[in-house]
């Protein structure tokens, strides 16, 4: 019979289960952790949130107001539109705006009622009774508020609008004398504007429109004026009027 061999003894290897089970253990572990940062982190976010001041909250800009009085400056204005271009820079154009208002000095001015039934005025240097050397008293009838307002190719040759052909809210209207002229025959004319740009804070506006005049003179405004009359039409940018220390507006006011 041959000899025994010595067997060298192995050691015994652990269970898989164990491991298994150990596994399983920190696998628990790590996720509870998880979920603990995951519910720390959404309670801090609640709290931040419920610490938001609503008057402080970043609202979208109030829907456009065409009430009050307004200054009007003609687009083609080199002092102004060199400003705006070639980065389209409103509040750069404001800032000018406003130190040409302060002197004061404008193109046109307007004021528009909060009754719209009722009419509007219109007043511009460059629209003058040529032998008083005054302004034409202009009226805006049939003012009609609109949802949807755009330019037209020919209304925006030449002019800078934010986006000539895409519609926003506005107001549109009819010019007319205010009263009856003896040395005019007849005036027609449109008016359209509607808001541009707002600043983030709400509080700046700058809007933009259109408006054209045409007047015909009588035979004897025709005789001593040695014109037919009077056609004017421009592109505009607008801003509201300067508010004295009284909160009143100090531009075009209503008829009395």
């Amino acid at each position: 019979m041959p000899p025994k061999t010595k067997t060298a003894k192995k050691r015994a290897r652990s269970p898989e289960p164990a491991a298994t089970k150990r596994a399983s253990k920190r696998g628990k572990k790590d996720a509870s952790a998880t979920s603990s940062i995951v519910e720390d982190t959404t309670q801090t976010q609640t709290q931040d949130a419920s610490n938001i001041d609503p008057s402080k909250a970043v609202k979208p800009a109030d829907a456009p107001s065409f009430q009050g009085a307004f200054d009007l400056y003609a687009m083609e204005l080199p002092f102004l539109n060199s400003v705006f271009t070639p980065a389209r820079d409103y509040a750069a154009l404001l800032e000018v705006i406003r130190t040409y208002q302060a002197k004061p000095d404008n193109s046109a001015r307007i004021y528009l009622p909060a009754d719209v039934s009722t009419a509007g005025r219109l007043q511009s240097g460059v629209i003058e009774d040529p032998l008083e050397d005054m302004p034409f008293e202009l009226a805006l009838s049939l003012l009609t508020l609109k949802n949807s307002l755009s330019f037209t190719a020919c209304e925006s040759s030449g002019a800078y609008f934010s986006e000539p052909t895409k519609a926003s809210a506005g107001i549109t209207g009819s010019v007319d004398l205010e009263n009856d002229h003896c040395g005019v025959s007849s005036t027609s004319g449109s008016f359209k504007m509607r808001r541009a740009w707002v600043s983030s804070t709400g509080k700046d506006e700058i809007f933009e429109g259109f408006a054209s005049v045409k007047i015909v003179y009588s035979g004897m405004y025709r005789r001593k004026s040695f014109e037919n009359g009077c056609t004017v039409s421009f592109p505009f940018w607008a801003i509201r009027a300067c508010v004295g220390e009284d909160g009143k507006e100090i531009g075009l006011q209503p008829l009395q």
